[in-house]
């Protein structure tokens, strides 16, 4: 597979909020809410909830109104591992059990000396935790729950093949709790699904097998030995909407998965007893009978993928729903939903363009949301775009002086596609095949593109294709890029760096590595100076920052960043367009770096940023420097930092 495309995002106009004079500091644009893996709600207080995402766990005290971060405490890091019980937070990692009663100063809990897999309590009890906790022995794992309430005694359930579990979480029969259930997933190549199960409150335990791949299951409020669950869909398994009325010892299928596919939530209503159906790719069901009659509840949010549900304890008509567009309320059983995910970040950003200086839009592509609209410079957003219509994910986004272009992928080929209506429709750019992905837009009829990895191909919306040149041998194309105003283009591959001719594809030089650099395919968002189109500024996947003087043939190392951590794939260069000399470099482990001096000196860049990781930057004509992280897009007026 072609890697990413080094370059996503080209061209970012922001205007934020304005800034006091002399106030130096971030200011959020949005948009907000990405891939919801799980709500988790109080049950004595339904204004406080907790939502984890690929961006962190975040915490709501109104209800979803507003939402903060969770600070883990340090070393933590699997935010799947954050649990909301009775209104304490807690997380896990390895055989600790730490608690936090605002979910930023935490306090160790437990040293369970096994790997922890699940923790929970039982209904109505949130001081009594239970925690499922494994151990490697003679070729097995053995099971145990670990109960607070015997001062963290440890009561065996079973023994597994040495599989390593995939997922594993703990149900209790709300009708008699001293029926306890904990389902056993295993990865794939595991074809059934283990149940350990306990009627005497975990003093023993029986075990057996579904033949089926529970996403999740609930009891009956009513019926103590009736389980639901919701199953993927299996060749030659069970899927769908299944049902045990022996509390998991034997199950039927109630659904025909054709109606719902691929089911991966499922909800009972504590009151109503209704059931909720989340499903991959066609929303929300609700079913008062067991299946046999289907209600859909898709009115209000676009992306059809449920990954988590929850309902308000205190209140019968209120719902929650997770997707992967973020997280929805609804206040009328689910007739209609509200978007809910101010503030937090999950957004996976692929890439953004603006539509120009005075209308006041911008265009974001994510991962898996697709496009949104914003025509008030990021204070709100819109998801206008039918980026279902595309064949693949977002791959790159490029702009010309009228269009917007993009290459979607599958996993198998590409597909690029042309929008002049702001992205509202889209066809498909005649001419490039299903093993080319577009890479650079120099004008309308000046587009260069790449083919099955190693050649360029070039042309325009009015303009045949043709490939230009394959230029390296047994090597393959990451980057071109032309100066301004210069007559060459400049092709990075993993081995080489050349110029060529845009108009014969001919070599027109190479470019050798910095002494000790032998590999360029380490080498991240390759930029050229505004003010010195012939300097090549890179940045090497190690941190280390170099300028390649083409006229000279030379390079100069700038900068060498300590990453925090082993993961640095990202870094990039921008300029100040106000203020020649100012270079800002940022990096994936949230550090940004500026220097004055074209490089010669560098300080930490201040204020810090308000997250984590950057996923990309930009500093845009009227002096913004914006950043996106995992969901957040926050700008900085760099005019700020100018000395009087």
């Amino acid at each position: 597979m072609p890697v990413r495309i080094i370059s996503l995002l080209l061209i970012m106009f922001i205007a934020s909020h304005s800034l006091a004079d002399g106030d130096a500091k971030w200011e959020s644009t949005g948009p907000y809410g990405g891939l919801i893996f799980s709500i988790q709600l109080d049950q004595s207080n339904s204004k406080h909830l907790v939502a984890w995402t690929t961006g962190g766990s975040f915490v709501s005290e109104n209800a979803g109104e507003s939402w903060k971060r969770i600070i883990l405490p340090r070393g933590f890091e699997y935010n799947k591992h954050v649990k909301l019980i009775g209104s304490k937070f807690y997380c896990f990692r390895s055989d600790d059990i730490y608690q936090s009663e605002d979910g930023v100063k935490w306090k160790k809990e437990a040293d369970l000396r096994y790997k922890i897999y699940d923790i929970t309590c039982e209904p109505g009890k949130p001081e009594n935790l239970n925690s499922i906790i494994a151990k490697r022995e003679k070729g097995a794992f053995e099971y145990y729950m670990s109960c607070k309430e015997k001062e963290w005694q440890n009561t065996l359930m079973g023994t597994t093949p040495l599989v390593q579990p995939s997922w594993i979480y703990t149900l209790f029969s709300p009708s008699d709790t001293s029926i306890i259930r904990v389902f056993i997933l295993f990865s794939e190549q595991k074809e059934s699904t283990v149940i350990f199960g306990s009627d005497d409150g975990g003093k023993t335990w029986e075990q057996w097998t579904i033949d089926a791949k529970p996403a999740n299951a609930v009891f009956s409020q009513k019926d103590k030995r009736k389980i639901y669950a919701a199953c993927y869909k299996k060749p030659g398994k069970m899927s769908g909407l299944v049902k045990s009325t022996d509390a998991g010892k034997t199950w039927t299928q109630l659904s025909d998965d054709k109606r719902i596919l691929n089911m991966r939530q499922i909800m009972i209503h504590p009151k109503l007893g209704n059931l909720y159906l989340g499903t991959n790719d066609k929303g929300l069901f609700m079913t008062k009978d067991e299946g046999k009659t289907l209600v859909e509840l898709n009115n209000g949010f676009q992306n059809k993928s449920v990954s988590a549900l929850a309902c308000d304890p205190g209140n019968e008509n209120v719902l929650y729903i997770g997707t992967q567009c973020g997280l929805y309320k609804s206040e009328d059983s689910g007739k209609r939903w509200k978007w809910m995910s101010e503030g937090i970040e999950g957004c996976q950003i692929q890439g953004m363009v603006d539509l120009g200086k005075e209308s006041g839009k911008l265009i974001v592509f994510e991962h898996h949301q697709g496009m949104r609209i914003s025509k008030d410079w990021g204070k709100t957003w819109s998801l206008p775009g039918d980026t279902n219509a595309l064949p693949g994910k977002v791959f790159s986004v490029l702009k010309s002086d009228k269009d917007l272009l993009i290459t979607a992928r599958t996993d198998k080929s590409y597909g690029s596609f042309i929008s002049n209506d702001e992205g509202s429709t889209w066809k498909k750019i005649e001419g490039l095949g299903e093993k080319d992905y577009l890479v650079k837009v120099i004008s309308e009829n000046e587009i260069y593109a790449v083919r099955d990895s190693s050649m360029i191909v070039k042309g325009g919306l009015e303009k045949p294709w043709k490939v230009l040149s394959k230029p390296f041998d047994n090597d393959t194309v990451r980057w071109i890029g032309k100066p301004e105003g210069k007559d060459y283009l400049i092709v990075i591959g993993d081995k080489e760096i050349i110029k060529i001719s845009p108009e014969t594809g001919k070599r027109a030089g190479s470019l050798e590595p910095p002494e000790g650099y032998v590999n360029f395919s380490m080498l991240y968002e390759p930029t050229f100076d505004p003010w010195k189109q012939d300097w090549l500024y890179v940045i090497h996947k190690g941190g280390d920052i170099f300028r390649y003087d083409i006229p000279n043939r030379e390079w100069s190392k700038l900068y060498d960043h300590k990453a925090k951590g082993d993961n640095n794939w990202f870094g990039k260069v921008v300029f100040d367009p106000g203020r020649r000399g100012r270079l800002i470099a940022g990096y994936t482990d949230g550090f940004l770096a500026i220097s004055e001096d074209h490089g010669k000196t560098w300080n930490k860049f201040n204020p810090e940023l308000p997250f984590y990781a950057i996923k990309n930057m930009e500093a845009t004509p009227d002096r913004k420097l914006v950043v996106t992280g995992s969901g957040t897009i926050y700008s900085f007026d760099l005019s700020k930092l100018d000395k009087e």
